[in-house]
């Protein structure tokens, strides 16, 4: 009897079957990688949790500016303040997560909010960091030709004599550089809190409030007219911004340094994809010298990273401002 060879049309079957999956998901993946790439197609909020004008707003304004030609899209500033920076942190944890919100996330939101109150209307995981951005410098300013207005002086005044501090917001990289301070000399210093750190600074030069630690947008004003002075720098290093100002450990504080800083960050379960186009062209706007130069004329250093490192920083900024805060006891309702 003849036998009839039909075994191998089937399992050829099976093999084109499979090879026409393959295609299919090869297809598929094109056709994702097609829809990232074409992000963004409308306009991207960018919610600031500040008012308009002050250093934060600016510098948001200089980045989103160059950013929004590099992605071919416009780029909206939704100043969102109030609440310690909560309530613009809250609306942009609950917009979509689709790429076109993102938040500027500075020093206060992301390390000293979350260790100042119990309870957030967000999780602490719902934005994502994205990328470092800038910093901005602190300076310790004290009233031009007043009794504080040299190092020496001041450190003497600050180890015989009660002295009050300037703030511009409970929780602030100002506050809080103050408290370390206090701690570091065991100094009597009482904070006189501000809603603002323009509101702050007029204080300070007219020597009604003995110092504070100002950033050079609300400091510059009164140092240039006379009024203030700035003795040292709270920085690591001097500032290239104004580097006649030596840091507090040339001065004789101690080895303590803190500034306040801002980055970008999206609503948590954004596409890994988009995270990463953000990041690639946050760090080309960075290094642009125009933006370089429009950063310097309001105080502000760029400061590159990328992700990892972001992420790592906040990590280790909340536990050093955490410590600060358990130590002075500060804690907002």
């Amino acid at each position: 009897m003849t036998k009839m060879k039909t075994v191998g049309w089937p399992r050829r079957a099976v093999r084109l079957l499979g090879m026409a999956a393959v295609a299919l998901q090869l297809a598929a993946g094109a056709m994702t990688a097609s829809a990232q790439v074409a992000w963004p197609s409308k306009p991207i909020r960018w919610v600031v949790p500040y008012t308009p004008g002050g250093g934060t707003d600016q510098s948001s304004r200089i980045i989103a500016e160059k950013l929004s030609v590099a992605l071919g899209q416009p780029i909206v500033i939704d100043n969102r303040p109030g609440g310690n920076t909560v309530i613009g942190a809250a609306a942009a944890a609950s917009a979509a997560p689709d790429g076109y919100t993102v938040f500027f996330a500075a020093l206060s939101t992301m390390a000293v909010i979350p260790n100042l109150y119990d309870k957030l209307p967000y999780a602490s995981d719902a934005l994502t960091p994205v990328t470092q951005l800038v910093h901005f410098p602190l300076f310790l300013m004290v009233e031009a030709g007043g009794p504080l207005d040299t190092m020496p002086k001041f450190l003497a005044a600050a180890r015989s004599q009660p002295l009050l501090f300037a703030i511009g917001g409970s929780g602030s990289g100002g506050h809080l550089g103050s408290e370390l301070m206090k701690r570091q000399l065991k100094a009597d210093m009482t904070a006189v809190p501000f809603k603002a750190m323009v509101q702050a600074a007029p204080e300070v030069a007219t020597g009604r409030v003995s110092f504070m630690f100002a950033d050079l947008p609300a400091a510059l004003p009164h140092v240039q007219g006379g009024r203030a002075k700035i003795i040292a720098t709270a920085g690591k290093t001097r500032s290239a911004l104004y580097p006649e100002a030596p840091t507090l450990a040339e001065a004789g504080v101690g080895e303590i340094d803190f500034d306040t800083w801002a980055g970008l960050a999206v609503p948590k379960g954004t596409p890994q994809p988009i995270v990463d186009r953000l990041a690639l062209e946050l760090n080309k706007v960075i290094a642009d010298p125009a933006v370089r130069a429009k950063l310097a004329l309001i105080g502000v250093e760029p400061a590159p990273s990328s992700q990892a490192r972001f992420t790592e920083f906040i990590a280790s900024e909340n536990a050093k401002w955490r410590a600060v805060i358990q130590a002075a006891g500060i804690k907002l309702e």
